[in-house]
Formats: C-alpha cells, sequence, structure tokens
C-alpha cells in the first residue's frame, strides 16, 4: 500500500483517504495526468462499475417512474406547467399589495415549485440518468475493444 500510495505521489497526486479497498487521491501538480487511471484494463474497469452502479439506480428510477404514471401519481400537465399561478393555494394572494403580498408570495412559492413541478424535475433527473448511463456505456465499450479479453 506505502508504494502505491508513493507512486502517485510522485506523479503529481495526493492520497486523501483510503476506505475498504478504495483509496481517493487529488491532483495537485498542473503536470499530472487528469485520469489517474493509466492503464486501459483501470479504465475498462472503472467504466464497467460505474455503468453497473448506475444502471442500477437508472432501472430502479425508471420502474419507479413507470409505476407512478401508471397509477397517476405522476401527472405530466404541460398547460399547469404554462401558467404556475395553478400551483398557489393562498386565498387571495393575487389580490393583496405591497409587503402583504411579497411575503405570503414568498412564503408559498418554495411549496407551490415542489406542488406544481415535481413530476417534471423527477422525469427530468429519471431521463438524466439515462443519458449518464448511456454515456458511461459507450465509454466502456470504447476503451474495452483496446483490451484482450
Amino acid at each position: 500500500m506505502k508504494e502505491y500510495v508513493q507512486l502517485f505521489e510522485e506523479n503529481g497526486w495526493e492520497h486523501l483517504l483510503s476506505k475498504q479497498d478504495k483509496h481517493y487521491f487529488r491532483r495537485i501538480h498542473e503536470q499530472a495526468t487528469e485520469d489517474i487511471f493509466s492503464d486501459m484494463n483501470s479504465k475498462v474497469n472503472r467504466y464497467k462499475q460505474l455503468f453497473h452502479t448506475n444502471g442500477s439506480i437508472f432501472l430502479l428510477s425508471l420502474g419507479l417512474f413507470w409505476i407512478m404514471y401508471s397509477g397517476n401519481i405522476i401527472q405530466l400537465d404541460f398547460r399547469a406547467y404554462l401558467n404556475p399561478e395553478t400551483f398557489y393555494f393562498t386565498p387571495g394572494l393575487w389580490e393583496l399589495n405591497g409587503l402583504e403580498y411579497w411575503w405570503a408570495f414568498l412564503f408559498e412559492t418554495p411549496i407551490a415549485v415542489m406542488r406544481g413541478y415535481s413530476d417534471l424535475i423527477f422525469t427530468i433527473a429519471v431521463l438524466a440518468q439515462g443519458v449518464i448511463v448511456a454515456r458511461l456505456f459507450h465509454l466502456y465499450k470504447r476503451y474495452s475493444q483496446y483490451i484482450s479479453v
């Protein structure tokens, strides 16, 4: 282990901590390579592990999304997103004036955003996770062609 850490430190990386079989480093010199994994097998294993971990999270999220969508828990109503006034429930909010209006508006806005846009935010998060998984799969396939299995 000592030689392993020394090798990275000699190449411009600082050892931060080790936990179980994981070791964390940070680049401290500009001349150090941006990617700590110098050999192709390490890169392939990293992308394979990231793909499996993120792929599992994506599949769980996608399953949860499908259950919620088919049970009408998630309702993507794009017309409502264009009219956010419907997300505010304070009676007479739009008729208030001055400080009273701003106090009520600012108090309820976080609640209205969560109420009105949570479906859309969750949908975007699931789609973003899918894009990340696709990118990791692409990187895994790209680098795995350079090693003999």
